[in-house]
């Protein structure tokens, strides 16, 4: 047997909501659900008759994308395992 092929010791428990991707999955819900309902995240972020309105607007079709993104960086390669409830 080659030392290569032993098995990973257990990762340490870690609670969901103590994970950062659990808030960028919860981001990117909120964002997707927000577009789908057709709020606009950009007139809760300033005057809406700026020139940052057509960036506001890009960036909150581009959100979900950067959280979506975000949460699988995160567990691409997990320090723990996550738990629901007490670990």
């Amino acid at each position: 047997m080659h030392p290569d092929d032993a098995p990973a010791p257990p990762l340490p428990p870690l609670p969901v909501w103590q994970a950062r991707s659990f808030w960028a999955s919860l981001l990117l819900i909120a964002t997707v659900a927000a577009n789908a309902a057709g709020i606009d995240l950009a007139a809760h972020l300033g005057d809406p008759d700026t020139v940052l309105d057509r960036g506001a607007g890009i960036a909150q079709a581009l959100a979900p994308l950067a959280f979506g993104l975000w949460a699988w960086l995160e567990r691409r390669a997990p320090g723990y395992r996550l738990v629901w409830g007490r670990p």
